[in-house]
C-alpha cells in the first residue's frame, strides 16, 4: 500500500510540473532535400545525335553474336581420331562416343560463340554448316571430331527498341556530372 501511494504521488508531482522541470525546449531543427534521379533527370535534355553516338559506342550490348550447338569426340592420339573420321557419319555420333565412354555430359558443349571454344577449335567449327563433322582437330589437350549441330544466327537489338533506355541513361549521366 504504501509503495503504490508513493507512486501515485510521483506521478501527480511529474504531471503538476512536467513543462517547467522537465522538459527542455527544442532549439535545433533540420530541412532536407530529396533528389532522386527522375527529379533531376526531368528537365535534361538528350539530342538524337547522343542517342546514336551512345548506341554505336555501346553497340556491343546490343549484339548477340553467332552461336553454334557443338559436340565433340575426344581423343588422346591421333591415329584413333583419323580411324573414327573415316567411318563416322553425324547420325552415328552419339552411338560412336557412347562406345568410347563419352556421355553426353562428356560430349555436349551446348550453344558457344566463337571466342568460348579453343582458338584450334573454333575456326573449323564456325566454318561448317549445321550436321558437319568437323576433324579431326589438334588441341593442346588432344585430338576433338566436333559435330555443328545447330546454328543460332547473331543478332542486334534495333536502336527503335532501346532508343528510350539510352535517353534515360545519358540524362541520368548528364544529372550526376552537372
Amino acid at each position: 500500500f504504501v509503495i503504490t501511494s508513493y507512486m501515485e504521488e510521483l506521478k501527480d508531482y511529474y504531471e503538476i510540473y512536467a513543462e517547467d522541470r522537465f522538459s527542455v525546449p527544442e532549439y535545433r531543427s533540420f530541412r532536407y532535400l530529396l533528389l532522386t534521379p527522375d527529379i533531376l533527370t526531368a528537365n535534361i535534355e538528350v539530342s538524337e545525335d547522343e542517342i546514336d553516338d551512345v548506341y554505336e559506342e555501346r553497340k556491343a550490348q546490343y549484339e548477340t553474336p553467332e552461336k553454334r550447338l557443338v559436340r565433340q569426340i575426344f581423343f588422346k592420339d591421333k591415329e584413333a581420331a583419323d580411324k573414327t573420321s573415316k567411318t563416322l557419319t553425324a547420325s552415328q555420333f552419339d552411338v560412336v562416343a557412347e562406345k568410347l565412354g563419352q556421355d553426353k555430359s562428356a560430349t555436349d558443349f551446348g550453344y558457344v560463340a566463337q571466342n568460348e571454344l579453343m582458338e584450334e577449335l573454333a575456326d573449323p567449327v564456325f566454318k561448317a554448316k549445321k550436321g558437319d563433322l568437323v576433324g579431326p582437330v589438334e588441341s593442346m589437350t588432344g585430338w576433338h571430331i566436333l559435330l555443328v549441330k545447330d546454328i543460332k544466327a547473331s543478332s542486334k537489338t534495333p536502336i527503335m527498341e532501346v532508343r528510350s533506355e539510352i535517353k534515360k541513361q545519358l540524362a541520368r549521366e548528364k544529372a550526376y556530372l552537372g
